[in-house]
């Protein structure tokens, strides 16, 4: 067995031992273990490890964090990485219970190289494909596609039994639509929760709410009966401003350039003409407003005393100003912690959150003022020349999604030997 294999057979039977331990403490109101609720505190998405490659990713091209850079986080700050799952690498709705072994031993190392580096790991369903009815109602996958969902989380929940539940969470479904249809996916939201649980009984949920995880949906919903649940809603408010100038943003948002936060004045002559930037101006858009916005989650957690988490917010930042950008993330940040909310950025890899650049090994390199914003440490890099050795393994690219074909794998030398940390437990 190389070393490689071997430090993570023993953090595999550590982790193992730590799922038997006494329950930590909780919080009036839910049984979600305060250690973890602090977990979720200041965490990133990673956002295109195991995301948007389609049916054709090769599976060898697995392996976009490197141990230096999961380092490198747990350094910054952060606590948690949330793992976007595309799923069309592991969920089919013909056959939900048949995970396919090579994704599902890659999903496997990176939890367990994060688990290194005592940074918790948020599975996130990440569905993207949502298509849409003549009148615009979210239609999700279709009624097979809802179904599979229960037993494919059964199934994912029966394989990661017994990985740290202080340190593992499931998070059922990235923001699901269903407009004007919240109670349906309340419904299979419900079963999932409990088909979990059967496998899973001390490991913490993570619910969705409905209309892209919006807070007024979360305003408006009724907390499960299981009481190891965290919430989630996405702050991307306001939209044109955080989505002015993306590509994938509706025409008018896409058409906007150089709205500024927070609002201040009158509106510029070059924007009078976009009506979505008239709303952004009338609406006057500041650190008041946002606060107001994000207090609507802080409410429902104190009203129904279940802990609340923001699993997604960031801004685009090519079409915006560093300083207002820049003030957008330090008000959320503010809103969130005075809430007492714990929040995930979006993201790590993608520009609407951390990364604004990369370096010459084709790492991402965060924005000091957005790190310094949202509450994380300056990015502390290692020196290159102290780093575990990279072997770069090039992936074919005709196996490759579009915009996918430079990318290669970063892998640890299997001649370095590592220490492993296995925090420890509260009795």
């Amino acid at each position: 067995m190389g070393c490689v294999a071997r430090d993570r057979w023993i953090l595999m039977v550590a982790t193992v031992m730590l799922a038997g331990c006494s329950t930590p403490e909780t919080r009036p109101g839910h049984t979600v273990p305060v250690t973890r609720v602090e977990r979720l505190r200041k965490g990133v998405s990673v956002s295109t490890w195991f995301r948007g490659f389609e049916s054709g990713f090769a599976p060898g091209s697995l392996g976009v964090l490197s141990q230096a850079e999961m380092r490198q986080m747990r350094r910054m700050g952060i606590g948690h990485v949330r793992l976007a799952l595309d799923p069309a690498l592991f969920y089919r709705p013909d056959a939900p219970q048949r995970l396919d072994p090579t994704y599902l031993k890659a999903l496997d190392d990176a939890i367990l190289g994060l688990f290194e580096e005592d940074i918790a790991v948020v599975l996130d369903l990440h569905d993207e494909k949502k298509p849409y009815d003549a009148v615009g109602v979210g239609a999700e996958q279709g009624r097979r596609w809802l179904d599979g969902l229960v037993p494919f989380w059964s199934e994912m929940s029966d394989h990661y039994r017994r990985f740290d539940p202080d340190r593992l969470f499931f998070e059922l479904l990235n923001e699901p639509t269903f407009k004007r249809r919240s109670g349906e996916w309340a419904a299979v939201q419900e079963q999932c929760v409990q088909a979990i649980r059967k496998h899973c009984p001390r490991h913490t949920i993570i619910a969705t709410v409905t209309d892209w995880s919006s807070v007024d949906r979360l305003a408006d919903l009724r907390p499960s009966s299981d009481p190891n649940v965290v919430y989630a809603f996405h702050f991307y408010e306001p939209y044109a401003f955080t989505h002015q100038g993306a590509p994938w943003a509706d025409k008018s948002t896409r058409a906007l350039r150089g709205l500024p936060y927070p609002v201040q004045g009158s509106l510029p002559e070059g924007l009078s003409s976009s009506k979505s930037a008239v709303d952004y101006f009338a609406e006057r858009w500041n650190r008041e407003r946002v606060r107001k916005r994000i207090d609507l989650a802080g409410e429902w957690s104190r009203k129904w005393g279940r802990p609340v988490w923001c699993g997604e917010f960031g801004a685009y930042p090519k079409s915006v100003s560093a300083a207002s950008r820049t003030a957008w993330f330090t008000d959320v940040a503010d809103a969130l912690r005075a809430n007492r909310i714990g929040a995930c950025i979006w993201s790590w890899d993608e520009g609407l959150g951390l990364k604004y650049m990369t370096d010459s090994a084709g790492r991402p390199v965060p924005n000091p003022e957005v790190a310094k914003a949202v509450g994380l440490l300056p990015d502390r890099r290692e020196d290159p020349k102290k780093e575990s050795p990279v072997v770069a393994v090039p992936v074919p690219s005709s196996t490759l999604a579009p915009g996918n074909a430079r990318r290669t794998v970063r892998k640890r030398s299997p001649h370095r030997r590592r220490a492993l940390h296995v925090p420890r437990r509260r009795r």
